[in-house]
Formats: C-alpha cells, structure tokens, sequence
C-alpha cells in the first residue's frame, strides 16, 4: 500500500507541478493581456483625444469657411459696385465725349462757312464797327479800330511782340484801362 501511496503521490507531484507550470503559464498570459489592455486603453484615450482635436479644427475651419465665405460676399458685392459705378462713369464721360465732338463738328463747320465764333472775328477778317461799314466818310483811324458793339480801341500796331505760346493763341483779353496791354492763353 505505501508503494501505491506513493505512487499516487508521485502522481499527485506530477499532477501539482504540471498544474503549477500551467498556473505560470497563465499568470504570464494574464500579465501580458494586461500590458495589451493598457496599452489598448492609452491607444484608446490618444484616438478620443485626437478625435476631440479633429472635431475642434473641423469647428474652426467651418467657422473660417463662414467668416472667408461672408468677406468673400462683401468683396463681390462691393466689386460689382464699384463697377457699377466705373461704367455709369464710363458711359457719363462716352456721353460728354460725343456732346463735345458734336460741339467740334459744329465749330468746324462755323469756321468752314467763315463765320464769326461766339461774336468774334476769325483771323484775317476785318473787324469794323457796325457804324463804320455804312460810313466811308473821313473818320478818324480810332473809330475805325473799334471792336464789335464794346467800344474798345484796338491799337492800329503792335508795341511789342513776344513769341509767348508754341502753339496758336485760342484766348486774347484786351486790357480795359486803356494801358495798351493784351493777355493770351493757348493750349499749350
């Protein structure tokens, strides 16, 4: 009987010990599924807290989609205005360009028919006082030199002359006072 106790001892070690590796075995499974479940649980808490990041850029560029997409409203808007306003410009300045070369053609054509221009003379023409023309008797020089219906007396000659403007003279203003001065303006 010790023999068969022994024996079942013997099997009992046997069985004690295969179950004690086991045990290890398993305590070594468990301490690595441990260390898998915190690892997983940190890659956890990374993905939420990259996730939280995610969610607010995707906030913030929704907010800068609305604030470019509004700037971007007004800037069009204020465009289209602006254009607006450059074309009815335009279209003032095509209108005033065509009023004036009516006006060109119609002074052209006056000076074609040698008429006189806003009541002046042309170059070359004679200026005789309306009194003058129906008397050719012997009247002095200095009522013959009178200007239209003003009265002024032009000089019978230059005093002086000064080449003041490189293009022709398109204004002259005779002095009132009787000083013999004469003021001009040109294009130039």
């Amino acid at each position: 009987e010790l023999s068969s106790l022994r024996q079942e001892v013997s099997s009992k070690d046997a069985t004690i010990s295969s179950i004690q590796m086991e045990l290890n075995r398993c305590n070594e499974i468990v301490t690595y599924l441990t260390s898998e479940l915190e690892e997983s649980k940190s890659r956890t808490r990374l993905a939420e807290n990259q996730f939280d990041g995610l969610k607010d850029a995707i906030r913030s560029l929704q907010d800068e989609n609305i604030e470019k997409t509004q700037l971007n409203e007004r800037l069009l808007e204020s465009t289209v205005s602006e254009k607006e306003k450059y074309v009815e410009q335009f279209n003032n300045m095509n209108d005033m360009v065509e009023k004036l070369q009516k006006e060109v053609a119609m002074l052209r054509s006056l000076t074609k028919m040698n008429k006189p221009w806003f009541g002046l003379p042309r170059r070359g023409q004679n200026v005789v006082a309306d009194s003058d023309r129906n008397d050719t008797s012997g009247v002095d020089m200095a009522s013959k030199r009178q200007w239209g219906a003003v009265g002024a007396v032009l000089p019978s000659q230059p005093q002086f002359t000064i080449k003041a403007h490189k293009n022709d003279a398109s204004c002259v203003r005779y002095d009132g006072t009787n000083l013999n001065l004469v003021a001009t303006a040109s294009s130039d």
